[in-house]
């Protein structure tokens, strides 16, 4: 079997998220010249909108979320969602290239265990529709989730919270159609297995900040302590 496994490794071997070179480590998502160019989120950060304080929204006024009181106590992201992030995201989520949730999910994991500003009982994925995880075949959202709860040594529950309604993708829309796309779009399943906790809600790429918000909402609405984010990635602009 090792040497089957070494023979398909040979064969078909892990590539770099970005230039494709092959990986001599296979979890390392990127090769050294390109990881160099990963753009991450300068610190100090806003833990209310996730990105540095120099991309800060809040005060601008462009995104009704962070405009506002949104729901989420915390948001931390290591990486800016452009270049070869970009790109290694659209490979994992679109093109099948799992192995990069890895590399992000670890990313993840090991800012919140640095910048994390609380304990927290679960790691909780955004969810997909059916319709969606049909479509695409698994849910980007999950793999980081179970990535980042391996990591941190928490359970990764996705019996919890579910998405009770397909709705329009979000990336066509403006700030304020994708705050009401996903209005109560969201359920909870076991009630009594929410009240009290504190939980770690998990996406991809964080941009106006709705789908969290609507998922934070529906989790405190269910009797959730807090709900701390954390996403592979935030957008420089709103």
């Amino acid at each position: 079997m090792k040497l089957w496994n070494r023979f398909l490794e040979l064969l078909y071997p892990v590539r770099c998220g970005g230039c494709k070179t092959p990986l001599k480590d296979k979890n390392a998502g990127f090769c050294p010249d390109c990881l160099q160019q990963l753009t991450r989120v300068d610190t100090p950060r806003c833990h209310r909108c996730g990105r540095g304080v120099s991309q800060c929204v809040c005060r601008r006024g462009v995104s009704p979320i962070f405009r506002e009181s949104n729901s989420f106590a915390d948001i931390l992201s290591p990486f800016y969602y452009e270049g070869l992030v970009r790109q290694g995201i659209h490979a994992y989520k679109f093109r099948g290239q799992q192995q990069l949730c890895r590399f992000f999910g670890q990313e993840m994991a090991e800012l919140f265990r640095k910048e994390g500003s609380a304990y927290v009982d679960a790691v909780i994925p955004v969810p997909l529709s059916d319709q969606r995880l049909k479509e695409r075949g698994y849910n980007q959202a999950e793999l980081l989730a179970g990535e980042m709860a391996r990591y941190l040594g928490l359970p990764l529950r996705t019996d919890l919270l579910f998405k009770a309604v397909h709705n329009e993708m979000q990336h066509s829309l403006d700030p304020m159609r994708r705050l009401r796309n996903v209005r109560g779009i969201y359920a909870v399943y076991q009630p009594e297995q929410v009240s009290g906790k504190r939980f770690l809600l998990v996406d991809d790429i964080c941009t106006t900040g709705a789908t969290l918000d609507s998922c934070a909402r529906t989790l405190l609405s269910a009797g959730a302590e807090a709900v701390y984010c954390c996403t592979a990635a935030v957008t420089e602009k709103v």
